[in-house]
């Protein structure tokens, strides 16, 4: 300000004295206001100062630059710029910094170069700013090498950026091609290119050929953590795995952000227990290195560990952060825990001083949407959030209405998502989702012509398998993979074993109008289900099958992987959009299976002695999450028996299903309805007289707690089989109503007895 200041005196006497002391003042100025630049520029009009002294000019038009907009000081430089009154390299370079536009600076450039300068490779890595445009770089890259510039790694790798921003990786390997010398630097570069542009195989390929390279490049930590993000990126824990081993030999194990990224791509492959592993031999926890392992825990169904995780942080004396809040707050929304999520939400506002985002937002939207409290959290969308809601949001509450049936909700929702101009496809395909659950398909062809006009396009589904280091990608009716002919004959022959055990395709996931056959052929060859029969033919018998998904995995897929994991005896872990599924029979996700007992029902008399009067609400899904997992394993030898084809709970004509929602049914008694009688499935397991349930602990803390029961098979040959947990004996109707929480194992023991219809129940 106080040069400005002694400028505007200056300006007020034009005379020789004044016009020296402008001079002075505008070799030192770096940045004044516009008004007095223009004030100084009429001066030195006026005084010839420009004409006369080039080292006035030049330092006018570095003025110019710092002090105007891009647009107007360029016009300036345009003007004065002249061979006597140009700048040095030096000063041509925070010319070139300081004008804010690319497209300006690129004008600059040309001028000078125009002019006999050409600069240097500083020059152009100033150019390279992070909106400098696609063509612009290309043009760039060409002065470059015809300056003879690209030996400066520098440079190059800022070339690299500029690619990998506009999503040209085939024009980042050229440029890595054309460098005379190739640093761990630009290796890096290169993997965060491919990785950033979804091309992750082609980022693991880099390490391999990284360390047959004859340079002395070596992949150092960085290149271990952008790799083992590529890895959790695409699922490819083999890789992974051998990149950890890597980083272990060469003495970066230890590091800590090796070690978090490590846990992350663990939580992100399904496999818990060995992040839970490296997060044990971790010696100074940071708040990433819990939030990774809470976030881990959360998307894999852990609910209650995340959040034993995150008390054990608290206790430790880490404070947690947003995303610490955000894994937690998951954790309670995977997991149901209603009452719990809203806890933490208040704890972290009010004991944390943390202003919520709009991922926190979205979680407790999510928390009340599967708790179906729809209508509450469309208020809390519209009403009560302190921060503006984004298009997650919206979408989140969106498959909740496609989840419940939700339609008049569903239909204001996507109306939210056009005015925000922010609607994809997955947000039209929830809404047919939602009409074609309800049959309205008149609505469905409305929606499918509403997306031609607007040209919008859906993303296909895709399912990856990794095997012996390499990816294999999966779409539905996929001809491409050189395996093809055996893949299908195998996702035949399954096919044949899961119709034996139960198995209906779900048609309410087929979102055309056609009829009950042609739907089901529709969904016969999904990605998910060719993966799965790929992977049947190319892993070992006990080596658990790791899909991942890039979409939502719909219904029918899920219940056939389900029954697959019962039938074949195979745990499959699927990662898709939005969690983790880990099918052992059941699925992780555990659909709600809860009943209402009446007194009168219950056979035990301490059972009796236990229940009260009114009837009794008992909720199974809250039962896992308590940490107990409740597995049937009667005459699993022999293709599981305990599997059904049927997601859910019937009653009053109704299925119920938490991944479909409730849809009213005629004839319960109909093959299509997915209700599979005990008897078909007894007849594979005739020889057997017993069966056998094992109740484990289901803690991630502690796997070595069981409890085995045994009782006689015969007493439920008549009965329905209604889902993988129960067998029901004696009771007419089951509903499903509000879970509660009942943790007393004693008295899970004796509720278990109950649904079982067994006589006696010994501990063994």
């Amino acid at each position: 300000m106080a040069s400005a200041s002694r400028v505007a005196r200056a300006l007020r006497n034009p005379t020789s004295a004044s016009s020296s002391a402008a001079a002075a003042l505008l070799s030192s100025a770096s940045l004044i206001p516009v008004r007095r630049f223009l004030q100084l520029h009429a001066h030195l009009l006026r005084t010839g100062l420009l004409a006369v002294s080039s080292s006035a000019a030049t330092s006018f038009l570095c003025l110019a630059a710092a002090s105007l907009p891009s647009q107007r000081a360029l016009a300036v430089l345009d003007h004065h710029l002249t061979p006597a009154s140009l700048p040095s390299t030096f000063r041509c370079n925070s010319i070139l910094a300081a004008l804010s536009d690319p497209r300006d600076a690129l004008r600059f450039l040309r001028r000078m170069r125009e002019l006999g300068r050409r600069g240097n490779a500083f020059t152009f890595a100033i150019l390279l700013k992070p909106r400098c445009a696609l063509v612009h770089a290309r043009q760039l890259h060409a002065n470059v090498v015809t300056d003879g510039h690209l030996h400066d790694a520098l440079l190059a790798t800022a070339l690299m950026r500029s690619y990998s921003a506009w999503g040209d990786g085939d024009g980042a390997r050229r440029l890595f091609d054309e460098m005379p010398v190739k640093d761990t630097v630009a290796w890096n570069v290169l993997i965060t290119c491919y990785a950033r542009n979804r091309r992750t195989k082609d980022a693991l390929k880099l390490f391999e050929e990284m360390r047959c390279s004859e340079s002395e490049a070596e992949p150092d930590d960085v290149t271990c953590i952008l790799l083992v993000q590529a890895c959790t990126s695409l699922g490819a824990l083999d890789f992974g795995e051998h990149v950890w081993a890597y980083a272990e030999e060469n003495g970066y194990g230890s590091e800590l952000k090796v070690r978090n990224s490590l846990i992350a791509m663990y939580s992100r492959c399904g496999c818990m227990d060995k992040a839970y592993q490296v997060f044990c031999e971790t010696p100074q926890k940071s708040v990433v290195t819990w939030s990774a392992m809470i976030s881990g825990l959360a998307a894999n169904g852990f609910g209650k560990d995340a959040i034993s995780a995150f008390e054990e942080m608290i206790k430790s004396d880490v404070a947690p952060d947003e995303q610490t809040f955000t894994g937690v707050l998951s954790a309670c929304s995977h997991s149901g825990l209603v009452d719990e999520g809203f806890r933490f939400f208040d704890m972290m506002r009010y004991e944390y001083g943390l202003a919520p985002n709009v991922r926190h937002y979205g979680c407790i939207v999510d928390l009340m949407g599967r708790a179906g409290l729809l209508d509450e959290a469309y208020e809390l969308v519209t009403k009560e959030m302190r921060v503006a809601p984004d298009a997650t949001i919206w979408r989140t509450l969106l498959g909740a209405c496609r989840v419940r049936g939700h339609v008049d909700l569903g239909e204001r929702v996507i109306n939210h998502l056009i005015e925000l101009k922010a609607q994809q496809a997955g947000d039209y395909v929830l809404l047919l989702n939602t009409y074609a659950a309800v049959g309205d398909w008149n609505k469905v062809a409305e929606v499918r012509k509403l997306m031609k006009e607007r040209g919008i396009q859906t993303t296909p589904g895709c399912t990856t398998v990794e095997h012996n280091g390499e990816v294999h990608e999966f779409i539905a009716d996929d001809d491409k993979h050189p395996r093809k002919a055996e893949i299908y004959e195998k996702l035949n022959e399954v096919n044949k074993h899961l119709r034996i055990a139960g198995y209906i395709p779900n048609i309410s996931s087929e979102l055309h109008d056609l009829d009950s056959e042609g739907k089901e052929s529709a969904l016969t060859y999904h990605s998910e289900k060719l993966a799965i029969a790929f992977a049947l033919l190319v892993t070992p018998q006990r080596r658990p099958i790791r899909l991942a998904k890039n979409l939502r995995v719909c219904v029918d897929c899920h219940n056939f992987t389900k029954i697959f994991s019962g039938v074949y005896n195979r745990l499959v872990i699927v990662r898709d959009r939005t969690r983790f599924h880990h099918f052992e029979g059941v699925c992780s996700c555990f659909l709600v299976v809860a009943f209402e007992a009446h007194h009168k029902d219950v056979k035990c008399p301490r059972m009796q002695h236990w229940m009260p009067g009114q009837p009794l609400n008992i909720g199974i899904n809250n039962l896992r999450h308590d940490k107990l997992l409740m597995r049937f394993c009667m005459a699993r030898r022999l293709i599981a028996i305990s599997i059904s084809a049927f997601q859910g709970l019937v009653s009053n004509n109704t299925i119920h299903d938490l991944d479909s929602g409730d849809r009213y049914t005629k004839h319960l008694e109909d093959e299509d309805n997915q209700i599979c009688k005990l008897r078909n499935l007894m007849k594979m397991a005739a020889p057997i007289r017993q069966h056998k349930l094992y109740v484990g602990y289901k803690t991630f803390m502690d796997r070595t707690r069981f409890h085995h029961f045994e009782g006689a098979a015969d007493s439920v040959t008549n009965n329905h089989l209604y889902d993988d947990l129960m067998i029901v004996d004696a009771m007419p109707e089951i509903f499903l109503i509000t879970l509660e929480m009942h943790s007393d194992a004693d008295k899970l023991f004796y509720l278990l007895s109950f649904i079982l219809g067994m006589n006696e129940v010994m501990s063994s």
